[in-house]
């Protein structure tokens, strides 16, 4: 899309901030999980990094701010982008990118403003997934990886509600964790087998989100061992080594089907941040708290992963930033939009 000269009136910025697409949801919540990472690895190496992950994720407050003034300004912008399963799974990120932010910045928002966050994200979540689900029935949208944050972010509650969340709600914490268990492993069977196995595996996800193959493994590991590990080590060793076993899957996946991907940046590069931030942060964690698999050969592999990641993540960050103002600094408002 070429760039055009705009104006400072209303209807203008109207215009950009409709452009503005649901993909900085997930890259704010990568950007969170990025700075959980690091905040991770400081504490158990005994440094001190706290600037790094305070300005990711003021980073990532900005662009969920920018997205909420789409939500404010065009409503009828957000609704569209609601309204199909791609962009919608993209919106599933806004909501955990949120609560990931009220249990960062929970010093300053006080008990009862963090909880409250915490449940209406909750809450949000819960309607996204619903949401998705319908439509993916009346579209007849068979499962790929899009259907992992769609459907299984919630539990980033899991984390979150474990860490700052109201003492009645963390009683049902171990009940939603093992709720996403049931519903995430015949998923995930299925998912795997279509991108992995089946004839037209190359057809599904043609593009950088083939990368959520390896998001909810590793976002489970770091549930599980952040809230208490339920079922003990045991799960924590089988959701690890899922975890690892994917991430590695889906690096050959990207490899051999580069082509479809590498080309040109595309908003669906946001996938290689919360996926891959997961992924080193259940290393860095399994390192810590699962004695039996625990030493310097896991510790060198966690850092090693947290320091790729790292870059990775920032690379995508200055990447999208600059297609950003490309495309915001374009589209006018329409006038349905306008009217609605």
């Amino acid at each position: 899309m070429s760039k055009v000269q705009v104006g400072t009136s209303p209807n203008s910025m109207s215009g950009g901030i409709a452009a503005l697409p649901p993909q900085v949801c997930p890259l704010a919540l990568g950007l969170a999980g990025l700075g959980g990472l690091l905040t991770h690895w400081a504490r158990i190496q005994g440094t001190d990094l706290t600037p790094l992950p305070l300005a990711f994720a003021l980073v990532a407050a900005t662009l969920l701010a920018a997205y909420a003034a789409k939500v404010l300004l065009v409503p009828s912008a957000v609704w569209k982008d609601a309204s199909d399963p791609g962009p919608l799974a993209a919106l599933s990120g806004g909501p955990a990118a949120i609560q990931a932010l009220a249990v960062r910045f929970g010093w300053l928002l006080g008990p009862f403003l963090t909880q409250s966050t915490l449940l209406a994200c909750l809450s949000l979540s819960l309607v996204i997934s619903c949401r998705f689900a319908i439509l993916c029935f009346r579209k007849g949208v068979l499962p790929d990886a899009t259907w992992f944050p769609a459907l299984l972010l919630s539990g980033m509650s899991v984390v979150t509600v474990s860490a700052a969340g109201p003492a009645w709600l963390q009683s049902y914490m171990p009940g939603l964790f093992w709720s996403l268990m049931v519903l995430y492993y015949p998923l995930k069977a299925i998912v795997a087998y279509r991108m992995l196995f089946s004839a037209n595996r190359l057809a599904i996800l043609p593009n950088a989100g083939m990368n959520l193959l390896m998001a909810p493994a590793s976002f489970f590991t770091v549930a599980h061992l952040s809230s208490g590990k339920p079922g003990g080590d045991a799960m924590g060793l089988v959701l690890f080594m899922d975890s690892t076993v994917f991430c590695l899957a889906t690096l050959r996946m990207l490899y051999v089907r580069r082509a479809s991907w590498a080309h040109s940046f595309h908003p669906s590069y946001v996938a290689f941040t919360f996926p891959a931030a997961s992924t080193a942060t259940a290393a860095v964690l399994a390192a810590e708290r699962l004695p039996l698999i625990s030493g310097p050969l896991l510790w060198a592999w966690a850092t090693l992963l947290a320091a790729v990641v790292t870059c990775v993540i920032f690379s995508v960050l200055v990447r999208f930033i600059w297609f950003l103002s490309g495309v915001t600094a374009v589209v006018p408002i329409s006038k349905e939009e306008k009217q609605q």
